[in-house]
């Protein structure tokens, strides 16, 4: 008699235990932890719904997605071009670009790192300085990108929701062959 008291108690608590297995598990992926430097950008049935700051934040099952949690630190890109001096002279000139998002809503739906639109940007820049020096002008040329370059950078970045903060030109060398 009491083996059936029992056996009567687990069937009764058996779903229960399993409901509320599914209800933690549904809750512990629901919390969702913003560290220091980063914002999350949520989107509610497909479209953007808030940007995430710092902090914990509950998120809705099935309902919210987080689209991208972005580090709003500073970055870095190296990068390497060739381009032509005024004299038609090779030059190869291998740079840094440090920047930062500004605009996290901006950066995740504009901004593709695969493809850095950062680097064809001052790329671009230095062709225009390059073309337009000859190789002797170059070579101990320190600031190939100008003020005035950074104030278009933040014009064409913008959309993008980047920052560009500092270009360093790591290196300057011409090919062999070139005469100095």
């Amino acid at each position: 008699m009491m083996t059936i008291y029992l056996s009567n108690s687990l069937n009764f608590l058996l779903p229960i235990a399993i409901v509320l297995l599914i209800i933690l598990i549904i809750l512990g992926l629901s919390i969702r932890l913003i560290r220091q430097n980063q914002q999350a950008v949520i989107e509610r049935l497909g479209s953007y719904y808030s940007t995430w700051k710092p902090g914990v934040h509950f998120l809705l099952p099935f309902i919210d997605k987080v689209v991208k949690k972005i580090n709003m630190a500073e970055q870095h890109i190296t990068s390497s071009s060739q381009f032509l001096s005024l004299d038609e002279k090779k030059i190869t000139i291998d740079f840094d670009i440090v920047y930062q998002p500004v605009d996290s809503i901006q950066y995740a739906y504009n901004y593709q790192p695969k493809n850095s639109p950062l680097t064809a940007l001052v790329s671009h820049y230095l062709r225009i300085n390059v073309g337009s020096k000859e190789l002797k002008e170059i070579l101990p040329e320190t600031y190939l990108i100008t003020p005035d370059d950074y104030q278009k950078f933040d014009e064409v970045t913008d959309h993008l929701g980047v920052k560009i903060k500092r270009i360093y030109i790591k290196k300057i060398s011409f090919h062999k062959g070139e005469d100095v």
